[in-house]
């Protein structure tokens, strides 16, 4: 009897730890009172089963409430950003160079993409497949997909890696690519090369520009909310062969002198239990995103304005970041 009793203590923790996403303070508790097993059995003996059965569905009906009108939570469990081999480092002079000896490009494109270059900021750490500046050399899809799958399959291997997590645990994939739309699309590649599980929801974002990283996070908190206690993989990327112009239109250059390699991933998590081991918790402010659109659209024809009017709605407290660390 007594056994049965303190398994019935311990299991009346466990699910209140669970629910209730108490578990370091339910833990000291249940410390404190392992030692009065015997108050609780004479407690449990005096009662009438019927006050009994009235306690634990007035228990039930609290937690009911509490699921009910608790929000979702969404955490973002960790975060990982592709790094590119040292031999596909290229800096402003290396691009320049290449881009001469490719003889793709005339004198006046040359020196349009030196002068974007030297305004755009980018520095001398960026990575480029070095495969667009092959003289001759046409780009194919199939140097789109090679580039897609080093970037992605090396970033999700990081975020792997970090986590600790099995790709069979992964409940949702989306993949976002602004430009590189193939079929098999991005996501069946991921979901073939990690073998994740054949009732995986998957989603493949393309053409949406830079937009499509928002868009993918907010497809996926929506869809976590909807399968409670699950995994999302969400990766962005953009695939530069697939953007590389070779001609003479000089707004056609400006996206070869400003997108470089790269992909991040993350994985998000609906379940409670991930809490402590989570770098952020995400929350929607639509408000905030409201502001901001109006803000920079209105001041699309001054970005430094725009941004000095924002830092200064931020400062007033209109626009308050919602994200909070668990680091």
């Amino acid at each position: 009897m007594l056994a049965r009793l303190g398994l019935l203590f311990l299991l009346s923790f466990f699910f209140a730890s669970w629910f209730l996403d108490q578990t370091p303070v339910l833990i000291v508790i249940l410390s404190a009172q392992i030692g009065k097993l015997f108050i609780w059995q004479d407690f449990c003996l005096k009662r009438d089963p019927i006050d009994a059965l009235f306690i634990v569905g007035f228990l039930g009906l609290i937690i009911y409430i509490y699921l009910n009108l608790t929000p979702p939570s969404t955490y973002l469990v960790d975060f990982a950003c592709f790094r590119a081999p040292d031999e596909l480092k290229i800096t402003e002079d290396e691009l320049i160079e290449l881009a001469n000896k490719s003889g793709k490009f005339n004198d006046a494109a040359i020196k349009f993409q030196h002068r974007a270059l030297k305004n755009s900021g980018i520095g001398d750490e960026t990575y480029m497949p070095r495969i667009v500046f092959q003289p001759g050399h046409k780009i194919t899809l199939k140097d789109g997909r090679e580039e897609a799958a080093m970037v992605m399959f090396g970033v999700v291997d990081d975020l792997l890696a970090a986590t600790k997590i099995r790709p069979q645990d992964i409940n949702i994939l989306i993949v976002n690519c602004g430009i590189l739309n193939t079929t098999p699309s991005l996501s069946s590649m991921v979901i073939n090369h990690y073998k994740l599980r054949h009732d995986i929801n998957s989603f493949n974002l393309g053409g949406m520009g830079c937009a499509a990283g928002i868009i993918a996070i907010d497809l996926a908190k929506d869809l976590l909310n909807a399968y409670p206690h699950s995994y999302a993989l969400v990766v962005s990327t953009k695939v530069v062969s697939s953007t590389w112009y070779s001609g003479n239109d000089m707004d056609m250059l400006l996206p070869s002198c400003f997108f470089r390699m790269g992909a991040a991933a993350m994985l998000l998590s609906s379940s409670k239990l991930d809490r402590w081991r989570s770098k952020y918790e995400m929350k929607r402010s639509h408000t905030c995103q409201s502001r901001a659109l109006i803000i920079f659209t209105a001041s699309s024809n001054s970005p430094r304005r725009g941004q000095q009017k924002l830092q200064k709605h931020a400062s007033e407290g209109r626009c308050r970041r919602k994200a909070r660390s668990f680091s």
